[in-house]
């Protein structure tokens, strides 16, 4: 009787286990529709699924920023999606050239103008310096006429005759001496303008180089192997 009695509490306790169980399977299948024909129950291991929300944080990465360029704002012509594994090397970011590209055409344009200009500038320097070299022999060929002619005696010439030979050889002098003046302030005035169109045509040259480096500076490459991480804006976001 003492066995039966203890016995009895446990087998209520199993068979109201069993109905609850019974109880809440219909409720599922109530809430289903379909009467619980769809369920399977089959015995394995047990597994734990946790449900995580949040964003990835790179514990070490390599920061790639706007480049500094003179225009006050630049458009993103292309973007790697969020998450996108790379290579060092690879394209990660594009900008908008478009801008820079019509300003390095003007400057090229404006390279060759310059390029054009110096030629002309030293071919007027040859053919001047030429022309003033030969009035400048031309003059000294006469300042040595002039000599020949001065040097005969007094004696073997009337006085105006003379004089007149003499007053001949100072304007030859005079004539040399301005020759050789012209011929040395046209070699500067032709020098400097000569000098004045490389400087000009070097600041072009320089201006193309620096806007090549700035279009290429729009297109931002990675640093090492990993992956792309887009931040977000804290204003635009």
């Amino acid at each position: 009787m003492v066995r039966a009695r203890a016995i009895l509490p446990v087998l209520l306790l199993a068979c109201l286990a069993l109905l609850a169980g019974c109880s809440g399977a219909g409720a599922r299948a109530e809430s289903t529709g379909d009467g619980g024909a769809g369920l399977t129950v089959h015995r394995g291991p047990f597994r734990q699924r946790l449900i995580l929300s949040g964003e990835l944080t790179a514990e070490r990465g390599e920061t790639l920023n706007v480049p500094r360029t003179n225009a006050f704002q630049l458009t993103i012509r292309w973007l790697a999606e969020d998450g996108t594994p790379v290579k060092a090397g690879d394209p990660v970011v594009a900008f908008d050239n478009s801008q820079f590209s019509s300003d390095l055409e003007e400057k090229r344009l404006t390279a060759s103008q310059a390029g054009s200009d110096l030629a002309t500038a030293e071919a007027g320097r040859k053919t001047s310096q030429a022309e003033h070299r030969f009035n400048v022999e031309k003059a000294r060929s006469e300042l040595e006429k002039a000599k020949i002619a001065a040097a005969v005696p007094p004696d073997l010439l009337a006085r105006r005759d003379y004089q007149e030979r003499q007053l001949a050889l100072q304007r030859a002098e005079t004539e040399l001496a301005k020759a050789e003046e012209v011929l040395a302030t046209e070699s500067k005035v032709s020098a400097t303008g000569v000098a004045i169109q490389k400087i000009t045509l070097d600041k072009s040259r320089r201006e193309i180089h620096n806007a090549e480096e700035a279009i290429d500076a729009l297109n931002l490459r990675a640093p090492r192997d990993g992956m792309v991480l887009v931040g977000t804006h804290p204003f635009e976001e």
